[in-house]
């Protein structure tokens, strides 16, 4: 929705267009949508006070004649649902196929797919619900299913409420009541939409300007508390770099406390043979 629908240029329009009800998985229909508060919250309390037809059309399988109402409790609360017979068609396969307009009086999941399915009339290609028939679930026949659903024939009375509508907007321009489409009228509507409009695109682009101010606020303070990490990071690089500089002189150090060790060993050692030589004569010459 808020890639194919642009924003209302209207007061109280809302930041993307929002859906006032769903449709089932697989199921193509009509989708009403808000682009205003105002008419999000009218819609949804015309919604839940049932003064909308919602109207369904489905192929089943089997042959169902007339027009009927199913009433069958769905997860424990009451579930009504309406169908009218448009016509048949022989299928191979099923015998016939019926195809059904069908009006849901309540808003269970997967009403009309259970309703179908539970009084032996699953719709075509459903597999969850095709063999769900419950024996206790009947039709009850009605005459004329128009007399349970909210009724759609105040379209003039629409009409008029919405060209007095326009008559008091072209009033509050100064354009004469009786002259509803004026050009005048068409064209202040015209400087008022373009204002909105005008005044959407700088909030747009305050919001831009104000996200792009608080990025660079954060990265301002992701610095500064980086900052000392880095400069403990750098210092320790740095004596690390001296100690590998300062292993070479005291290896030589090593190196050369190693073989003067060696060579005042080896002096020892020539040293012992001579004074134990020198040792024996005097013995000698002691004894005689």
């Amino acid at each position: 929705i808020k890639y194919c629908l642009q924003p209302s240029p209207l007061p109280g329009a809302l930041f993307r267009p929002h859906h006032v009800h769903r449709l089932d998985v697989n199921t193509a229909g009509l989708l009403l949508v808000a682009k205003t508060r105002a008419a999000g919250t009218a819609l949804a309390a015309d919604l839940a006070e049932h003064k909308m037809q919602k109207r369904y059309l489905a192929l089943v399988t089997g042959r169902l004649e007339g027009s009927g109402l199913v009433d069958y409790p769905l997860e424990g609360k009451p579930a009504v649902s309406l169908f009218r017979v448009e016509r048949h068609c022989p299928s191979e396969s099923f015998g016939w196929l019926t195809w059904l307009s069908l009006w849901p009086k309540t808003g269970r999941t997967h009403q009309l797919r259970k309703h179908c399915a539970y009084i032996g009339h699953p719709i075509l290609g459903d597999s969850q619900y095709v063999l769900h028939r419950k024996e206790d679930c009947q039709v009850t026949r009605v005459a004329d299913v128009q007399q349970y659903l909210p009724q759609l024939d105040q379209y003039p009375t629409i009409l008029a409420a919405a060209a007095e509508a326009v008559q008091q907007a072209a009033s509050g321009t100064g354009v004469e009541s009786g002259s509803t489409f004026s050009s005048a009228a068409v064209g202040a509507g015209t400087c008022d939409i373009q204002h909105h409009q005008d005044e959407q695109q700088q909030r747009h682009l305050k919001r831009q300007r104000q996200g792009l101010a608080d990025d660079e606020a954060s990265a301002i303070a992701c610095e500064q508390q980086v900052a000392p990490a880095l400069q403990q990071q750098h210092s320790a690089t740095q004596h690390l770099q001296e100690l590998q500089q300062e292993q070479p002189v005291q290896q030589q150090h090593i190196k050369s406390a190693a073989a003067a060790a060696q060579q005042q060993l080896q002096q020892q050692q020539l040293e012992e043979p001579n004074i134990l030589h020198k040792d024996v004569p005097d013995q000698q010459q002691h004894a005689r």
